[in-house]
């Protein structure tokens, strides 16, 4: 330690290692540190590819392939591995006995659990993990493995060109066969699966729980169908804090009297029945003593002596002149003020789904993810 923190002046060491951190500070202080790239999987397999040639050994690509994967990146580790699978073979290397050798499993029992899993067969499913509980495996590992595969379908979703031998054409396959929201889920819950899994209470019942997690609540895009394409016109800017407001012409009033009576409906201060009263009215008449009102006759239930009263002393305090208010049960010619309104409402409503529907991020998620707008609500300030 005493020559590592104080060296003659005529030695450098060269210190190698994975883990800088477990070194002292006093040495770190005192290194110039170079950190070295993880090196690409097929680059490792060039390397050792070169090697067994070189050496006149018989091998197997996907061996080499295992081996490069299990060395994560480390050149060294991957010619310690190779030197182990050499001796564990016997001279020759076969992906049987590197996978043996690396406790791995076959890439082809994961293709078909996630195949399992995009044909929605529970039944299939099961009895796979019950053939993959024979081998006695790590179920963590397995849902490594898993994920790498789902990176890799999607992936293949979005840049088919990415994907490469072995494996290549059923990855393709299962990518055309699954949507990408699919993929998405069963990435999301396998990564929380893993993390999750040792506090199971026995590793293959986690592991059966979280595939049968991903068949129950898998998206049903059976029952998605494909939303029509948009038509192209005219998107309105999108709005932020400020309200959107819609401009609803309202038709010419049929007489002056039932156009003042809808903001004089409007503009009383009354609440409940009363209010519902006042703007199913039609101001029929206004003469200079005597309003005469017309009230449908599906809304006489409003008409009751108390309200009719209340209406007239609420209109006497505002017409000095004013002596008495008549409401006839018939059918009104022109709009109520309560037709207005709604009328008004399912103007706004109409433009607002007509804004969504041609909002661009909805139009994406339409044709890309199959999304539908089941209701568009509009919020009402008080």
């Amino acid at each position: 330690m005493k020559t590592l923190e104080e060296p003659p002046p005529h030695v450098k060491f060269l210190l190698a290692t994975t883990d800088p951190q477990k070194l002292p500070p006093t040495i770190l202080s005192r290194c110039l540190q170079f950190n070295l790239k993880r090196l690409p999987l097929e680059e490792i397999i060039q390397h050792l590819t070169k090697i067994v040639d070189d050496e006149g050994i018989q091998y197997e690509t996907q061996a080499l392939r295992l081996l490069a994967q299990a060395a994560d990146g480390s050149l060294r580790d991957a010619l310690s591995l190779l030197d182990q699978a050499i001796a564990y073979g016997a001279g020759n290397l076969s992906s049987e006995d590197v996978g043996s050798m690396l406790g791995s499993l076959d890439q082809n029992v994961v293709l078909e659990l996630i195949k399992g899993l995009a044909a929605n067969d529970a039944p299939g499913v099961l009895q796979q993990i019950s053939q993959l509980a024979e081998q006695n495996p790590d179920f963590v590992t397995v849902l490594g493995d898993m994920l790498s595969l789902l990176q890799q379908i999607a992936l293949a979703q979005v840049v088919p060109a990415t994907v490469e031998a072995p494996d290549g054409e059923a990855i393709l396959q299962l990518a055309k066969q699954l949507s990408p929201e699919n993929v998405q889920l069963f990435y999301q819950i396998a990564l929380l699966g893993r993390r999750d899994l040792p506090l199971a209470p026995e590793p293959r019942g986690g592991f059966e729980m979280l595939m049968l997690r991903m068949l129950a609540f898998r998206p049903d895009n059976a029952q998605v169908q494909q939303a029509p394409k948009a038509p192209t016109y005219a998107i309105p800017s999108p709005v932020t804090s400020e309200r959107v407001s819609t401009q609803v012409a309202e038709p010419p009033p049929t007489s002056s009297g039932a156009d003042d009576w809808k903001s004089i409906a409007n503009s009383l201060e009354v609440t409940g029945m009363l209010k519902q009263l006042a703007i199913n009215c039609e101001l029929k008449q206004r003469e200079s003593k005597t309003w005469h009102f017309s009230l449908a006759p599906e809304h006489k239930i409003l008409l009751s002596p108390e309200r009719k009263k209340k209406i007239e002393d609420l209109l006497k305090k505002r017409y000095s002149d004013l002596q008495s208010v008549q409401i006839r049960v018939e059918h009104p010619e022109t709009e109520t003020p309560a037709i207005a309104q709604q009328r008004i409402q399912e103007s706004r409503q109409e433009y607002a789904v007509k804004v969504v529907d041609n909002d661009p991020f909805v139009i994406y998620m339409k044709e890309k993810c199959q999304a539908q707008i089941h209701n568009v609500q509009l919020s009402v300030s008080p």
